[in-house]
């Protein structure tokens, strides 16, 4: 039986066009992708591509602050898709772990960076390791009350994946920083553009389902 051109070309067009939706009615599982993107982006070089080859020269804390941190990344992917999937039992039985998970984050965010901080000062002194531990800390103060709402939301949905989303946002001030001193040649707008990036993606997401902008969004902006 001949195939007719025309009619795949049709059907082709049709598939890219609801993937298209589909992708737009999925924002948090592109927008946890790129967080970890970013991340991963932000410590390759310090860390990640040293791993390897078993060069890095990091201590126990540090290794143990990246298995968390690491570990945060896939739980926040695999909640992301559970919801999306409709799964939203699996989702909240997940989410009790993710709570403690987030704790220990905020816990060992502020344990490298107070570490970090004693070490800079006898390398550099107080005025380069004040600059230094700035990012870390302004990294969780943003994210523990945005968590925090996140979680006091858990059973509003609308409320608790847009605060979510916030949270992890904010938190990539740290690997952020990383990048504006590795990519010289790239303007700061573009590396805050590429931070935000989840935001933005999430608002375009919902003027094109809602025909409107969340003030948790442009507030958290």
């Amino acid at each position: 039986m001949p195939i007719k051109f025309g009619a795949v070309i049709q059907l082709s067009v049709g598939k890219v066009a609801v993937s298209y939706k589909n992708y737009l009615k999925r924002p948090y599982v592109l927008a946890s992708v790129w967080v970890a993107i970013f991340t991963i982006a932000g410590f390759w070089v310090s860390y990640y591509s040293r791993l390897p080859f078993g060069v890095s020269d990091h201590g126990l804390v540090t290794h143990l602050h990246a298995v968390v941190f690491t570990g945060w990344l896939v739980l926040l992917i695999v909640q992301t898709v559970l919801a999306a999937q409709g799964k939203i039992k699996q989702h909240m039985a997940l989410g009790t772990v993710g709570i403690y998970w987030g704790c220990a984050l905020i816990v060992m965010g502020l344990w490298i960076a107070l570490q970090s901080f004693q070490h800079d000062i006898l390398l550099q002194g107080m005025d380069a390791a004040s600059r230094g531990l700035a990012f870390p800390l302004f990294d969780m103060l943003l994210f523990t009350p945005a968590f925090a709402l996140a979680i006091s939301f858990r059973k509003t949905p609308r409320y608790h994946k847009r605060l979510m989303l916030v949270a992890v946002t904010v938190m990539l001030v740290a690997p952020g920083a990383r990048l504006l001193g590795v990519l010289d040649k790239f303007s700061d707008s573009l590396l805050l553009f590429l931070w935000l990036l989840p935001l933005i993606f999430a608002q375009v997401s919902d003027l094109w389902r809602r025909k409107g902008l969340s003030p948790i969004y442009l507030t958290a902006m």
